[in-house]
């Protein structure tokens, strides 16, 4: 019975439940009922362990802040190496603050400079105030969803539409923010419209790279549709799991990030080691091409839609979902993410599993 296997789960959401919203500290994990995991307790590659000691294979992988896998062996050690070097937080940048900068722009290509932040959220609310500041201009379009800040709400300075067909850009906005692909192939034709009319206009393009930075390809969809923004944000992916985000652009916009983008731990220095050694991963090991080779496999068995490397079920009703639960697999229904520590026998199995 669901009570039994759950008896644990049940205990703990219990507990959660009456210190914190929703049981979770973010909206896409929190409880939406069924007979459900509640929490996890430790994981390790594509594999993770409730608190009832249930084992999961996990498509979820963080909500995609887990690329390589859970405790990647040379992340984790890059993370231990700089803590036992003194600590997480200094006085003065530390030395690892330019070190990865350097690598990660090298890494992109055409950006200049970096801000780091702490989550995606941050890192759009950021590039937003960039942009204003270098424009002197207030109104920006937003496409998509980009974060729960207020200002990514509608109101006064910010004009919400759903989807790019339906945005009719005018002169005197400071900036577009998007994502330039999430759930179906990009429309590479109409970005490159959109890169063009904002040159036209002097209105900053920005990148939401959150979700499609180091999964789509490295750079994201940057990289992937050949159309360069004027800013760009990533964040999840980047760092394996460490918190860490971040805002790149070139220098004569990222000058402005100066007085309006600063935090005490934007230049935390453990989860920018572990970026680093994330970093290296990917530049020397076929891991953006091992996520399309397993995605593609899945999404066939699947016949799901969504990208290969994030297939969307639909529809993914909770029955379905607690049923493959039960069956040892985790699925999201907003889009599963492929990781490098997925297999073609984990494919195998979720097929099996969803069967």
């Amino acid at each position: 019975m669901a009570e039994d296997r759950y008896h644990r789960s049940e205990k703990w959401r219990a507990r959660a439940l009456h210190v914190s919203p929703g049981a979770s500290q973010t909206r896409s994990k929190r409880f939406c009922g069924g007979a459900y995991p509640a929490a996890l307790v430790t994981g390790a590659g594509a594999t993770v362990w409730d608190v009832d000691g249930h084992e999961y294979l996990d498509w979820i992988c963080a909500l995609g802040a887990v690329g390589l896998g859970y405790a990647h062996p040379e992340v984790n050690r890059a993370a231990r190496v700089q803590l036992a070097q003194g600590g997480v937080s200094f006085s003065l940048p530390n030395r690892i603050e330019g070190d990865y900068a350097e690598e990660l722009l090298n890494a992109l290509g055409w950006p200049e400079q970096v801000r780091f932040v702490k989550t995606g959220s941050e890192a759009t609310e950021g590039a937003m105030m960039i942009a204003r500041r270098a424009t002197g201009r207030r109104l920006i379009y937003s496409v998509g969803y980009h974060g729960w800040h207020e200002a990514h709400q509608e109101g006064p300075d910010l004009m919400q539409v759903e989807r790019l067909d339906e945005l009719e850009l005018p002169a005197g906005a400071a900036a577009v923010i998007i994502e330039p692909m999430r759930n179906d192939p990009p429309d590479i034709g109409a970005l490159e419209r959109l890169r063009a009319r904002c040159t036209a206009l002097g209105v900053v393009l920005i990148f939401d790279e959150c979700i499609t930075g180091f999964r789509w390809a490295l750079g994201g969809a940057s990289e992937y549709c050949g159309v360069t923004p004027d800013l760009a944000c990533f964040g999840k992916a980047m760092a394996n799991g460490f918190p860490l985000a971040a805002i790149v652009g070139p220098r004569a916009l990222m000058e402005h990030a100066i007085p309006t983008v600063s935090s005490t731990f934007g230049g935390e220095a453990v989860s920018l080691a572990a970026a680093r050694a994330t970093l290296r991963v990917y530049r020397r090991e076929p891991v953006i091409e091992t996520m399309w080779k397993i995605g593609a496999a899945l999404q066939a068995g699947l016949r799901c839609g969504g990208s290969p490397v994030r297939p969307v079920i639909e529809p993914c009703e909770t029955a379905f979902l607690e049923q493959t639960a039960a069956r040892g697999v985790l699925l999201h229904p907003a889009g599963c993410n492929v990781s490098y520590a997925h297999t073609m026998t984990d494919v195998e199995r979720t097929l099996e599993a969803c069967r």
